[in-house]
Order: structure tokens, then C-alpha cells, then sequence
């Protein structure tokens, strides 16, 4: 099962990169897989260095681009089909 990266851990994994954590050790200490901790970083750079809050934002961005749109309405202005033979 995925878990997304929470604000808080996203501001760890700044600090740490501040401080000269390896990606690797970032990983171990949010016991989170490697690849999520590189995706997650070169995903959201900004400015070539990675910001907490602009991963934060960017997340929201594509979490709300990714739902699903409003179809209310829609789906009753659709034709009606019908399966009987003429």
C-alpha cells in the first residue's frame, strides 16, 4: 500500500538535505522506500534545491488535477440509447 509524504515529513527531508543526509539514510529514518525519497526530490526542486512547501503545493496541484470532475448534470444531458430491435 502507498502512502503519500505528509507536510511534515517533506520538511525533514529539507532539513536533512540542508544537512548533508544521504538520500538513503532520508529514506531509513521516514521508513519510507529510496525511490520515493529521489522521486519525491526531483519531482518537486525548485530553484535546483528542494522546497518543503513548494513539494507541498505541487502535491495539492496534482492531487486536485487528478480527481475526478463534476458530472452532475452531465450524465442527464447525455442520448439515451435504446437495446431494443426496431
Amino acid at each position: 500500500m502507498y502512502n503519500q509524504l505528509t507536510s511534515e515529513q517533506r520538511y525533514f527531508i529539507e532539513v536533512s538535505l540542508q544537512n548533508g543526509m544521504s538520500k538513503k539514510m532520508i529514506a531509513e529514518s521516514l521508513k519510507a522506500h529510496p525511490s520515493t525519497i529521489y522521486r519525491e526530490i526531483s519531482r518537486n526542486k525548485g530553484d535546483h534545491r528542494y522546497h518543503h512547501k513548494l513539494a507541498q503545493q505541487k502535491c495539492d496541484e496534482r492531487k486536485n488535477r487528478m480527481r475526478a470532475p463534476d458530472v452532475k448534470g452531465k450524465v442527464q444531458n447525455m442520448p439515451k440509447f435504446s437495446m431494443s430491435k426496431h
